[in-house]
């Protein structure tokens, strides 16, 4: 613990730096109440408080604004005055596209088997399954063989087999718009809406080709929504390489007058990940914007979560070869979101809801509909992002000091229920004792699976 300060520091905003109605206002003045005319300033010392059902946890004193509900209750700040508050003001939200903003999973799957089966590829070669396994590349001729690429006394090229599967996906995509739902989230955050500072910039970051990007945004109404499209033509790197999440952070810092067009970040003007969201379906998703030190949004959804199992256990599987057990905690934090999202029914899977998707078919999964509701949510809702950030930090350093599970399995990525899941924490239930929350954010983590 670091030594007593005694000077007064700065805790949160000052009540009158929010425009009236903001969501946070509950907090300050809670914080009023507490704290009456000195509010805004208080003194915070390290403190070891004996939190009953957990043990001692050390932290400092004075909760301010913007502890988690499981601190205010234990009487303890975990994180103290050196805490990085979340920059509310200067939210960034990159969002991947496929399956994260439109449901094109299934279509592209549809495209892929068509094109296939009509070069005599079989329907077990062409299973959900096998064509999962190459989404993202767009060398699938050369991938499966091109000799087999031959029709009418046509021999095709690479180039054209992807070609004929871009074709095809392009057709059905474009006769399925996306959830309306969605479409109406995210015109929430347009730059029409963007005179309260507090409204997101929001960008898109995909592994799909720009020009069904544009005509699928294009389709839906979305054209002034979003700062930037990176797409797979615009980045040398692919995912999880966090290259197009860079590129999309520095079109918003453009956008927003943190930087001007075509200037550089510099040591004055650094470039911020806090208040930078990467919300995604794909385990790349998730890695690259942890490895850039954005906070990330896992949705789990139906078509992909047996691939994504797959391929994080694959990801684990060669770190403890590289690196050695050692190495699984660290690149488990890799692998875990700040939040997580299950779009798709569980019970209507045949699962329980406390059971992993592991543990389902692909094929009882797959064709499930998407359900929108909460991430539309999360999309509209500021004081969600806050919170959820401030729950991940909290963990981390309950983590540090003992406490929790170190050693979390893969499955606790997971989303187990329909409800989100905002952080390992739980939501902010007043009638939780600090014991009953606190479980929630890692003793039981394989069986609680990231909350409620």
């Amino acid at each position: 613990m670091k030594e007593t300060n005694t000077a007064p520091i700065e805790s949160g905003v000052s009540p009158d730096a929010y425009p009236q109605g903001d969501p946070y206002t509950e907090r300050e003045q809670w914080l009023n109440e507490r704290y009456g005319d000195n509010a805004e300033k208080f003194v915070q010392a390290p403190t070891t408080v004996n939190v009953e059902g957990v043990g001692e946890v050390q932290g400092w004193t004075n909760p301010g604004p913007d502890a988690t509900t499981w601190e205010l209750l234990a009487g303890v700040d975990v994180l103290g005055p050196d805490y990085e508050s979340y920059d509310y003001f200067s939210e960034r939200i990159v969002l991947d596209w496929d399956d994260t903003c439109k449901d094109t999973g299934k279509y592209w799957v549809q495209a892929h088997q068509e094109v296939l089966r009509g070069f005599g590829f079989n329907e077990e070669e062409t299973s959900d399954e096998n064509i999962l396994r190459l989404f993202g590349n767009i060398h699938v001729g050369n991938t499966l063989g091109l000799d087999r690429f031959t029709k009418d006394g046509k021999q095709y090229n690479d180039e054209e087999v992807w070609g004929d599967i871009k074709g095809r996906a392009r057709e059905l995509l474009t006769e399925n718009p996306m959830d309306p739902l969605l479409v109406m989230a995210l015109k929430q955050l347009s730059p029409a809406n963007k005179n309260d500072p507090r409204t997101p910039h929001v960008a898109v970051w995909s592994s799909s080709p720009r020009e069904l990007l544009e005509d699928a945004i294009s389709l839906n109404g979305l054209e002034d929504v979003f700062d930037v499209i990176v797409s797979v033509d615009d980045v040398e790197k692919h995912k999880p390489d966090p290259e197009g999440l860079y590129k999309a952070v520095y079109a918003m810092d453009v956008a927003r007058g943190y930087l001007q067009p075509g200037e550089d970040y510099s040591d004055a003007k650094p470039r911020r990940m806090n208040g930078v969201w990467m919300i995604g379906d794909s385990p790349n998703d998730i890695k690259g914007g942890k490895a850039s030190g954005a906070s990330t949004l896992w949705l789990e959804h139906a078509l992909q979560a047996h691939s994504a199992l797959e391929k994080r256990q694959k990801i684990m599987e060669d770190a403890v070869a590289t690196l050695g057990n050692q190495a699984v905690q660290a690149t488990t934090r890799l692998l875990q979101p700040t939040s997580a999202i299950r779009t798709f029914n569980a019970e209507k899977a045949g699962l329980d809801a406390d059971v992993s998707v592991e543990l389902a078919s692909q094929e009882s999964i797959s064709n499930l509909p998407t359900d929108n509701s909460i991430f539309a949510r999360f999309l509209m809702n500021g004081s969600t992002r806050f919170d959820l950030y401030r729950s991940e930090k909290v963990h981390d350093a309950l983590v540090v000091q003992g406490f929790g599970d170190k050693q979390t399995r893969l499955k606790g990525v997971f989303a187990n229920s329909g409800e989100p899941i905002f952080g390992p924490h739980g939501n902010h239930n007043e009638d939780r004792t600090p014991a009953e929350i606190f479980r929630r954010i890692g003793e039981d983590i394989d069986e609680n699976t990231w909350g409620y």
